[in-house]
């Protein structure tokens, strides 16, 4: 049946739309935040889901796996659900437009028999990822393990990947942690280009010398902190960029750090291991030798829980890794400058800004490609405008902010290297 399906677009048309990156991320990291089953309603309702509808208990589930695993396979026969429900009336909606390759698809009833198929495959590829999750989590320390191996044993509780950051956490990832956090990235790039004494980083001093800045350091400071990365940007507008500073794309890159509500850091204590080196002859091949052995790095849980239903990537962190350029991992400040002096190689115009307005407007969801100047080492923190939209619980209210980031960036009327000023209206 796997065949039938494989090789087609045709049947991923609801994947595309409705459990593309942002949503599988806004899924994972509210299993790790919330990790329950039970208490409310909407966690009972999933239990029944997982256990009940699509039959995943405790033989799936082993002792050494996190609870978290257990409440993110729920999300996905929640979408499982979700897909066999709306799939067939998407492919006969293009069928009825005309679209190349849909013919096929123009009965509804027919539609319906055609990709019932669909939901074993679903069920079957979660099924192996969570067959390969307990064979990860099969060879991590346990509690049962000496406690004389230091850091080395894991209570159920800290197996959760994500670390949701409050006021404190973030404020100090931020303006604090040296030596490449967003503020001293800022700091450097105007020290460097405009000397030590200009005003901007005479008052990133002052803010960072006072701590009351941020005291209380809760919700109110996250107002503060806010307020100050928008104040900079307007500094940064008005200064003319130049081939080896783009003072204007730092500003771009401080609104989106400031329409950011929530951000995470990948925060799970998991030990990297290699498996068992098998002999070619093992393998059925006719030669000497052993074939290299499979490495497993600690975000190995993260990677293929993400691409759940593909088993041919070798490494899925390592893709998620580049899936996650500009989706949930936003650019550095340090890329706005060279170390040598010379101009940045890419350019960052009206053109190109345009381009990245667009992008973030039909497929936020998608990474950033490689014809931008942006780097994306911040220091593993992880959090967008655009992720903000699909993990709130106010859908529409987050959908408002994009639109108002969107907009920002539409109306801002910014110098470019070339000397020209311009809106993108």
């Amino acid at each position: 049946q796997f065949l039938v399906y494989a090789g087609t677009h045709f049947y991923t048309e609801t994947m595309k739309e409705s459990h593309h990156f942002l949503h599988r991320t806004a899924m994972l990291l509210r299993a790790n935040i919330d990790d329950r089953l039970d208490g409310d309603d909407e966690n009972r309702r999933l239990a029944r889901l997982l256990r009940d509808v699509f039959c995943l208990r405790d033989s799936v589930f082993t002792p050494q796996m996190p609870r978290w695993l257990q409440k993110y396979a729920a999300f996905v026969c929640e979408y499982i659900e979700y897909e066999q429900q709306h799939l067939p009336q998407q492919l006969v909606l293009k069928a009825q437009a005309g679209e190349k390759g849909y013919s096929a698809f123009s009965s509804l009833e027919k539609t319906r028999e055609e990709t019932r198929g669909v939901r074993d495959v679903r069920v079957t590829n979660l099924v192996i990822t969570l067959n390969k999750m307990a064979h990860f989590f099969s060879h991590q320390p346990t509690q049962s393990q000496s406690k004389c191996e230091k850091n080395t044993v894991l209570e159920q509780d800290s197996l959760k990947m994500f670390t949701l950051l409050d006021a404190k956490q973030l404020i100090q990832r931020l303006w604090f942690s040296a030596p490449n956090c967003l503020i001293a990235e800022l700091r450097a790039l105007i020290a460097k280009h405009c000397g030590a004494e200009h005003h901007i980083v005479v008052r990133i001093d002052a803010i960072r010398n006072d701590v009351a800045h941020f005291e209380p350091c809760d919700e109110s400071a996250l107002v503060k902190h806010r307020q100050y990365l928008l104040e900079f940007r307007q500094n940064l507008l008005r200064l003319a960029p130049q081939a080896n500073a783009y003072f204007h794309a730092a500003a771009d890159i401080l609104l989106f750090y400031a329409e950011t509500k929530h951000f995470f850091c990948f925060s799970a204590p998991f030990a990297s291991f290699s498996s068992h080196s098998f002999s070619y002859y093992e393998l059925g091949y006719d030669h000497l030798g052993h074939a290299p052995p499979k490495l497993y790095r600690n975000q190995y849980p993260w990677g293929q829980c993400h691409y759940w239903e593909r088993h041919s990537i070798e490494s899925p962190d390592s893709s998620l890794s580049a899936d996650r350029r500009g989706t949930i991992n936003l650019p550095n400040l340090s890329c706005c400058s060279t170390a040598n002096g010379a101009a940045i190689k890419r350019a960052y115009g009206a053109q190109q800004r345009r381009q990245l307005v667009q992008h973030l407007s039909l497929k936020s969801y998608c990474a950033w490609g490689t014809k931008w100047h942006f780097q994306f080492k911040n220091g593993g923190l992880f959090g967008s405008p655009w992720f903000d939209a699909y993990y709130a619980a106010d859908d529409q209210a987050m959908k408002e902010k994009l639109d108002r980031v969107l907009r920002t960036m539409k109306e801002t009327k910014m110098t470019y290297v070339d000397g020209s000023v311009a809106d993108l209206l």
